[in-house]
């Protein structure tokens, strides 16, 4: 969606917002955009699980159950799909990877290491 973003909108800055699970599905997507130079940027909310699973899971039964996901530079990924990476672990280097990703001309992954939080989307789903 995002490649289909920056066809339709050229001239401005295309960011999507992933979790690490969503990058495990379609991450070679970079692969594409980059053969099409199609500079997008994919922020990855890294919490090493599925967190809009375990995360309500928790909340409505006290546990989770199989849903941590292994480490994984995301950043480094992006690099051998031919893009640029970069990780940002505190908000000043979050708007220095943000710059860098855009100044590179060429898609992008800004990994974010943080906690599990709920989704906000969960307030959609009802269990």
């Amino acid at each position: 969606m995002a490649s289909g973003a920056k066809i339709a909108t050229p001239d401005r800055p295309v960011v999507v917002l992933v979790g690490e699970g969503a990058v495990g599905y379609h991450g070679v997507e970079l692969d594409t955009a980059a053969r099409y130079d199609r500079p997008i940027i994919v922020v990855v909310l890294d919490d090493q699980k599925w967190g809009a699973i375990a995360v309500p899971q928790k909340q409505n039964s006290g546990a989770e159950f199989e849903l941590d996901l292994p480490g994984r530079d995301w950043d480094k990924f992006a690099e051998a799909m031919g893009g640029f990476g970069a990780r940002a672990e505190t908000v000043e280097e979050f708007g220095r990877a943000m710059e860098a990703a855009h100044t590179s001309g060429k898609p992008a992954i800004v990994q974010i290491p943080m906690r599990s939080v709920l989704s906000p989307f969960m307030r959609f789903v009802s269990f």
